[in-house]
């Protein structure tokens, strides 16, 4: 790891990206702490919508559903709908077409400048919808009064109201926030606003096949790249970077620990993580790396379905992955070392990628287990079963442990 930080191919991903919490511009901005907020787009009854909410309301209120849509915005709403390390508009559909929620609110503009229709709507957000996280928490307030909303009602030089999100940022690399098992970094080449959980890397620089202009919304910093266009092939070797096993240590040991629980990608770490620099690369390799993320993609869709648990929405929890993750990710790993091997023969580092990968297998395994500690070789552990399965507690007698070991 320390070979690859100090790598002349090898910059720090905070030159190139900007890792924010979902890529809604408030999420943006609380991440890079240009504002005060809750990192949380607030109240989901009213920020969410699936098709089945738009038809209640056009019930209710004739004419709804042609004054809301141009508010919507194709969504990742839950990280379960991550299966893979791609996510594409079919995978979107198939979402909507099962009655999930599958947009989020995006509305930039006054009030008052609104059909009458999305005004109602506005307007239940401010009286009859209510947050549903506990009283002791500030809960059971309208929608209207969610930190969050108020957050963004103080700034007025940026929001048009509590309910505006103040639009999104279109980003091509993405990644479940909070992975228990490996990371997923994963591509999206259409427009498509997430929440929190969702980690967006910002680009600082321009991306040939989206529609984005880093002026326009990071215009304060100083550090934008203007004279660096990726493109895909480019894009899709960053991603074969990203989700290979060199990155998988470097995350077990940088990343915020969890006892028992996922990897906690915070952007302030991702920020510092080493990332390859394409540009400096031969272009024989970057295709070579392209093809290799393909094929890690073709072969993981080939086991959504065929691994129990994997497919969308299937998880137990809000935002937990089962056992049916792990079992793919080991049936990935030939891909996977195929990842790591190119990447080592690129950087000219020596080493045994199978060793590579069970020394990742293994620093995951103290992690789920419990590590009394950072996961780091020789920790000792607590055997619990790492298969994601919930179980079932019992009360037992007759048992005693130290206090650390309990805890």
């Amino acid at each position: 790891l320390e070979k690859i930080e100090n790598h002349k191919l090898v910059i720090k991903l905070g030159n190139w990206f900007e890792p924010s919490y979902g890529n809604a511009l408030y999420l943006c901005l609380t991440s890079w702490g240009n504002i005060r907020g809750v990192r949380n787009l607030g109240a989901k009854d009213f920020f969410y919508f699936s098709e089945e909410k738009i038809d209640e309301w056009e019930k209710k209120i004739p004419g709804f559903r042609n004054a809301i849509e141009p508010c919507l915005v194709p969504a990742i709403t839950r990280s379960q709908y991550i299966t893979t390390f791609t996510f594409t508009i079919n995978d979107w559909a198939k979402i909507k077409e099962s009655g999930k929620d599958a947009y989020i609110f995006i509305c930039n503009k006054p009030k008052d400048s609104l059909p009458q229709e999305a005004q109602e709507y506005i307007k239940w957000g401010e009286t009859e919808c209510r947050t549903k996280i506990r009283g002791s928490r500030g809960g059971g307030k309208p929608c209207s009064q969610a930190q969050a909303c108020e957050a963004r009602a103080k700034n007025s030089s940026i929001f048009k109201g509590w309910y505006d999100l103040g639009g999104y940022v279109p980003t091509p690399i993405m990644a479940i926030y909070q992975p228990r098992y490996h990371p997923q970094f994963f591509l999206v080449k259409f427009p498509l606003v997430t929440y929190h959980a969702v980690i967006a890397l910002i680009p600082k620089v321009k991306v040939s096949f989206m529609d984005y202009d880093p002026e326009k919304y990071i215009n304060q910093s100083p550090n934008i790249v203007r004279d660096i266009v990726l493109d895909e092939a480019e894009i899709k070797a960053l991603l074969a970077y990203l989700n290979s096993t060199f990155i998988w240590l470097w995350l077990e040991q940088n990343a915020r620990y969890i006892p028992k629980g996922p990897l906690g990608l915070e952007a302030s770490v991702l920020r510092e993580m080493p990332l390859l620099n394409v540009k400096m690369l031969e272009r024989k390799y970057v295709e070579e790396l392209a093809k290799l993320f393909e094929e890690l993609e073709d072969n993981a869709r080939r086991l959504v379905g065929s691994v129990e648990g994997v497919e969308a929405g299937e998880e137990e929890g809000e935002d937990e992955e089962t056992g049916g993750k792990l079992e793919m990710f080991r049936e990935l790993k030939p891909y996977f070392m195929a990842i790591d091997s190119k990447i080592a023969e690129v950087l000219n580092i020596q080493t045994d990628v199978e060793q590579l990968w069970n020394y990742a297998w293994e620093m995951m395994e103290r992690r789920i287990k419990g590590a009394k500690g950072p996961t780091r070789p020789g920790a000792e552990v607590i055997d619990v079963d790492v298969s994601g399965r919930k179980r079932r507690r019992r009360r037992t007698s007759g048992y005693t442990a130290t206090l650390d070991r309990w805890f």
